[in-house]
């Protein structure tokens, strides 16, 4: 997926800040979820536990960089939108961990919600004005970290760990194409209307 720019936007018009207060939600709410799914793994996985919780750090560190970069903006993010944009996907990761599923939880956020995000910041940066273009990136390095962890975990365990890893595909993979695909459509910066999440997921 590939969005093609032929100039940036205006970055102080209206359009682009309504667009950007829900892009700006997306990514600040993805980065909490993955704090928490993070902290939640690491009680899962005490062998783990100490890289654990040094991602779960550093997604908070996500959050806060794209919490300045709305703020450089002076937009609002929209987190009622972004809290749903995510719910599906943070309900079946708590079901998962209620259920103690280490296996699709490790796919839903150290594969999906990873790759979501890489694929979702790379769509946003030829967009981005300088200041988030450079957080972004900067993220985006550490992402490919985390999502080395959930491959080489699944990789090493991936005999026992096929048929759960195939039930979590057919569950949560069609969520987020949904998901990507409803971040291509608002960096058009078109007027944009909201309509029910079950319409867009």
């Amino acid at each position: 997926m590939q969005l093609t720019v032929n100039s940036l936007p205006d970055f102080q018009s209206e359009t682009y800040k309504d667009a950007y207060s829900r892009i700006n939600a997306i990514v600040i709410e993805g980065e909490q979820e993955a704090y928490d799914n993070y902290i939640q793994l690491a009680a899962m996985l005490p062998q783990q536990k100490d890289e654990l919780i040094k991602l779960s750090k550093m997604e908070n560190r996500h959050m806060k960089g794209f919490q300045a970069c709305g703020k450089n903006l002076a937009v609002t993010p929209d987190m009622e939108f972004a809290k749903d944009f995510f719910g599906r996907l943070h309900s079946n990761f708590q079901a998962a961990a209620a259920a103690d599923k280490i296996v699709t939880c490790l796919l839903i956020q150290s594969l999906i919600i990873e790759c979501f995000a890489i694929a979702a910041y790379n769509i946003y940066i030829p967009v981005a004005d300088d200041f988030a273009r450079k957080i972004t990136e900067g993220v985006v390095k550490d992402e490919y970290m985390h999502l080395n962890f959930g491959e080489e975990w699944l990789k090493a365990n991936f005999d026992e760990s096929k048929a759960e890893l195939e039930e979590a595909n057919r569950q949560n993979l069609p969520i987020v194409w949904k998901m990507l695909n409803e971040v291509e459509r608002m960096l058009r910066f078109s007027p944009w209307k909201r309509k029910p999440l079950w319409k867009i997921l």
